[in-house]
Order: structure tokens, then sequence, then C-alpha cells
């Protein structure tokens, strides 16, 4: 089983709430200590959070070759830049964003490419394609993967949505769906999912799917959860 953190999505509020054309601004006007120590906070303010001052070189407006150092300053808020590195599974990023208390700098995450299904010996309920269909005759949805936001992610966010419209799952549950080629094949919920939701909705809905962003996949993921 995978963390439940979602450092895509994580990712895009933080940059909606923090990141724009505009650079760090410095409140100038004088407060305690005067307008020495109102100086030297503004000296400090102006570092990365490694405590580099930008120079040219960071303040680039492209990717760098080399995955940067997190913390290190960067040259335009909102660049997102991958680093493959051979794993199917996940992609480095750094991401520049910026703060109140900093310039703009280097932030280090990665993408969730490719889940594996962690109950997959599990018997779990095998789905039939409505209607008696061939996968392949079925025309896959559309799925517009960019940036931080993966194929995977959005499989995720399909199966979510699916599970809501049939009225949930309880706290501390998970849902797992095999694919192939697109199309969903087994259901392995959690023993705390009812019954009647999977045969009555979540199944009958899956069974009309094939899903464009599944194919090259073979899982997705639903857990609701109160913990930390």
């Amino acid at each position: 089983m995978t963390s439940r953190w979602k450092p895509g999505w994580c990712l895009i509020a933080l940059l909606a709430l923090h990141c724009g054309n505009e650079g760090t601004r410095v409140d100038t006007s004088v407060g305690p200590g005067g307008p020495d120590a109102q100086a030297d906070a503004g000296v400090a303010a102006a570092r990365c959070p490694n405590g580099a001052l930008p120079d040219d070189a960071s303040l680039a407006a492209t990717c760098p070759t080399a995955i940067p150092a997190a913390g290190s300053c960067c040259g335009l808020p909102g660049l997102v830049c991958p680093y493959p590195n051979g794993d199917d599974h996940s992609t480095p990023f750094s991401v520049c964003i910026e703060d109140p208390q900093h310039p703009p700098y280097w932030q280090i995450t990665s993408r969730l490419d490719k889940r594996v299904c962690s109950h997959a010996s599990e018997a779990g309920s095998l789905i039939e394609l409505d209607g008696g269909s061939a996968c392949s005759d079925r025309p896959a949805s559309s799925c517009a993967p960019v940036g931080l936001i993966s194929a995977q992610s959005l499989l995720d966010g399909e199966l979510d949505a699916i599970v809501t419209r049939c009225g949930g799952i309880p706290n501390e549950s998970l849902i797992e769906v095999e694919y192939s080629d697109g199309c969903p094949t087994k259901v392995v919920p959690d023993r705390s999912v009812p019954t009647s939701s999977l045969t009555t909705c979540i199944i009958p809905a899956l069974s009309l799917l094939r899903s464009g962003c599944a194919i090259g996949l073979a899982c997705a993921y639903v857990e609701r959860s109160t913990l930390p």
C-alpha cells in the first residue's frame, strides 16, 4: 500500500497560494528597532532557504540540467521540472515556489506514475464488461496528464469519483481496482466496505468503462481515513 499523501495535488494548491509573477515584497516601513533593524530584516528576507542570495545563475528561467538542491534559489515561480531516473513508478520533480519570507526557491518532490496493487493476490470481485463487449472494442475515455498530474493520479481520481457517487466508503477502508488495457477487471475491497454498495453501484459503474488513463497501468486505489 502506498502513502496516502498526494504530492502532485498538494503542490498545485501550494503554487496557487504562493506563486506568481511578483517577487517577494519586503516591508520597508520603520518599525521596532529603527531603520537599521528594518534593513537587516530585509537582507535576511532576501535569502533563499539554503541561506544563499539570488544570483544570475540561479535566476535563469529554465530547468537546470540536474535536479537542484532543495531550498536553493530559482528564477521563475511556477516552473515545474521533471528528472526521469529510469523508475517506471515515480518521477522526481523540482518546483520553483516562493513564500512571503523568501525569494523564489526550489522544492523537491516526486510524481506517482504507476501504482502496484498490494491486494492482487486476494480474490476480490471479478468485473464482467457490460453487454459482454470486448475491452478493445470500447472507445477509451480521454486522458490529459500534465506536469505533476500523472495518468495514475487521474485514474485514481476517476475511481474516487465513482466511489463518491455511490455513497462513499467508511473511514479506515479502501478499494483497489485492477485494470487490463484500460478496462477494470477486478475489485478488491476492504472488509468494511458494504457489499450492497459494491454490487449495486460501484461494480456496475466500472463495468461500463474503458479509461484512457488506465491504458498502460494496472491499478487504481481509493482510501478513506481519519488517521494522520
